[in-house]
């Protein structure tokens, strides 16, 4: 069973999947990458700005379906809007009915969520403004609002963000052990 971390950007899905993964002896699949590598490894803010959003997506999709399929269990973030895209939240909700996924969302206070992003410099770099809002806590309050709803309905659980990454990543270990995995610590 692979465990999906889904949530805004800057919840910590790589930071606490990597924790995870290595807990759980299961390999990290950053979502984001495998998207990067369809695009000979651009960044995803140039991705968006020559080819566009829709392109984008359709990528994430085929690159979220890819990983989802693989036999061995992984732990797989996904990109904060990845499952926005009707295909890919519908991929994962057949998967976590079929017990081939357990899904967690990473939830913070937009507030957090804003001052992380802020805080690294590569995810400024490398992320598009999906808003234009003068404000970093503005687009991330407005955006969050858009997609928490998705989020929950696709969560196994929902688990607080905000607590510190090993705390997190404690707490994905548990959820996803409590699900039926069978995975061992490595």
């Amino acid at each position: 069973m692979h465990l999906v971390l889904i949530g805004y950007r800057g919840s910590g899905k790589t930071s606490a999947g990597r924790l995870a993964a290595e807990t759980l002896g299961l390999e990290l699949v950053d979502l984001d990458d495998a998207v990067r590598a369809k695009f000979d490894g651009r960044a995803i803010a140039d991705v968006w700005q020559t080819e566009g959003e829709p392109a984008f997506r359709t990528a994430e999709a085929g690159a979220f379906a890819e990983q989802l399929e693989s036999a061995a269990p992984i732990v797989l973030a996904t990109g904060g809007g990845a499952v926005m895209t009707a295909q890919t939240a519908e991929r994962l909700d057949r998967a976590r009915r079929r017990g081939r996924a357990w899904c967690a969302y990473l939830h913070a206070p937009a507030e957090v969520l804003a001052q992380r992003i802020a805080s690294d410099d590569a995810s400024a770099n490398e992320r598009p403004s999906l808003t234009g809002a003068a404000s970093a806590v503005a687009e991330v309050a407005h955006v969050l609002g858009v997609r928490e709803p998705a989020y929950r309905a696709l969560a196994d659980a929902v688990i607080d963000a905000s607590s510190p990454i090993d705390a997190v990543a404690r707490a994905l270990v548990d959820g996803y052990r409590s699900a039926g995995s069978g995975a061992s610590d490595s």
